[in-house]
């Protein structure tokens, strides 16, 4: 920090607070670092606090990941990765108002009401209400298609049919079936029998 404060910089830079504001250094001494020199920064900071100073460090230390976009991103997955821990541990073991409570507990409320709905509608990657979905059914009923357009279907359709080593695949596999059915019929009749014997 010391050799930061008498240096120029050409290239991009980033003003930093030697105490940072979240710990009372709001007047504090200002430098200028390049962007790797500010991020392992925040990030000494994370080692060198405790509590709740450390939470906000924490915090700090996360939001270097999330620059908008005019602005230089992430140099290495290693500082991306401190930085997605330093967000998770900030907020490990920190007690939820009540407030937060009900906000998450009415997300949820809604989230489960527009699935219930997109299921009662039987489509459910679509967002469309019953209304919408009756309007559209009514628009489509009674047109037809050209007959460039059913011929492209006709193609699509003759494009999917199996080739003869596929259809022969599928036969021998139904053929197989079949005679499991028949094996496992036989067993059942004759457990059956034996049963009846007994009893």
């Amino acid at each position: 920090m010391v050799r930061a404060e008498y240096r120029e910089l050409d290239g991009y830079c980033e003003r930093h607070h030697v105490i940072p504001k979240a710990l009372g250094g709001s007047g504090g001494t200002v430098v200028r670092l390049t962007y790797r020199e500010h991020f392992l920064a925040h990030w000494l900071l994370t080692k060198f606090t405790i509590g709740e100073d450390r939470r906000k460090m924490l915090c700090a230390l996360h939001r270097m990941t999330n620059r908008r976009r005019d602005k230089q991103g992430i140099i290495a997955g290693w500082q991306y990765d401190h930085a997605r821990r330093a967000a998770h541990d900030a907020h490990v073991g920190q007690p939820k108002s009540p407030e937060h409570r009900r906000n998450t507990a009415e997300a949820i409320r809604r989230r489960r009401l527009m699935m219930r709905k997109k299921r009662k509608c039987g489509f459910r990657g679509l967002t469309h209400n019953a209304t919408t979905l009756e309007q559209i059914s009514q628009y489509n009923r009674g047109r037809t298609h050209s007959e460039k357009t059913k011929e492209k279907m006709r193609e699509s359709q003759r494009r999917r049919r199996q080739t003869p080593v596929s259809q022969q695949f599928i036969e021998n596999c139904q053929r197989a079936q079949r005679k499991n059915r028949k094996k496992m019929s036989a067993i059942i009749t004759d457990w059956w029998s034996k049963k009846k014997a007994t009893s």
